[in-house]
């Protein structure tokens, strides 16, 4: 453990969240009290820190854990079109679809469908680490208190929602016993795609395979949404279905 980078060791707070669920704006809220990273799951983070594989984020944790009293890692639930959909436009001009701005809306809703929906953001990170520490994974979850949190040794595992993301400053504040404000970031009304986002939203179908085989069989969709909020989202894409894909 003592062979990770120097600027690792003082890591008090792990937002190990996924991709456009608001990991950006907990980040830049959690910097201004602890000492805050952010990765979406173990093998992005060497990656994205160009570590060349030196240490894992739980060679990190394993030494963090040993100089605090508490670490926390964090992690927040998206449903899963809105999520798909806007990490597909978070990259669509570097990933996805470079030539989006000469394509017709329903042209980029068919690539979409065809090429992106089945396999974008299909990853849950907490489930990850709590796996790695032999801690069980969520299987419900407090919609009263707008969190879960389980504590293993001085590792508090939490889970929150983005659909609560105006809720964050008090469940937040409650989590850690301090007053927690909030700082946006990554928002997608500040993009240059963001009137093609909106129209995209606006006249999107999910293709009737996806809805009967993938969303009315995603456990984390069940555990993490009331069965009013299930029934009310089965039903805004009842009636937005396509054949086909």
């Amino acid at each position: 453990m003592n062979n990770i980078d120097n600027k690792y060791k003082n890591i008090q707070v792990f937002v190990y969240c996924g991709g456009k669920c608001g990991s950006m704006t907990l980040t830049k809220t959690m910097k201004q009290y602890f000492s805050t990273i952010h990765l979406h799951n173990n093998e992005y983070f060497p990656i994205e820190y160009k570590l060349n594989n030196k240490f894992s984020i739980f060679d990190v944790i394993d030494y963090n854990k040993n100089n605090y009293d508490n670490i926390y890692i964090i992690d927040s639930y998206r449903t899963p079109l809105e999520r798909k959909i806007s990490s597909f436009f978070n990259n669509i001009d570097t990933l996805h679809l470079p030539n989006y701005k000469k394509c017709k809306l329903r042209d980029i809703i068919h690539f979409f469908n065809k090429n992106k929906l089945y396999e974008l953001e299909e990853y849950h990170p907490i489930d990850e680490v709590m796996t790695y520490y032999n801690v069980d994974c969520f299987d419900t979850f407090d919609f009263n208190k707008g969190y879960n949190i389980k504590i293993k040794d001085n590792i508090h595992f939490i889970k929150i929602r983005f659909n609560d993301i105006d809720k964050w400053s008090n469940i937040l504040s409650e989590i850690f016993n301090m007053k927690i404000n909030i700082l946006s970031e990554n928002i997608s009304e500040n993009k240059e795609y963001h009137k093609i986002y909106d129209n995209f939203k606006k006249f999107y179908y999910v293709p009737n395979k996806y809805f009967t085989n993938i969303l009315q069989n995603d456990i984390n969709f069940k555990i993490y949404n009331t069965k009013e909020e299930q029934q009310e989202y089965y039903k805004k894409w009842e009636q937005r279905l396509l054949d086909g894909y």
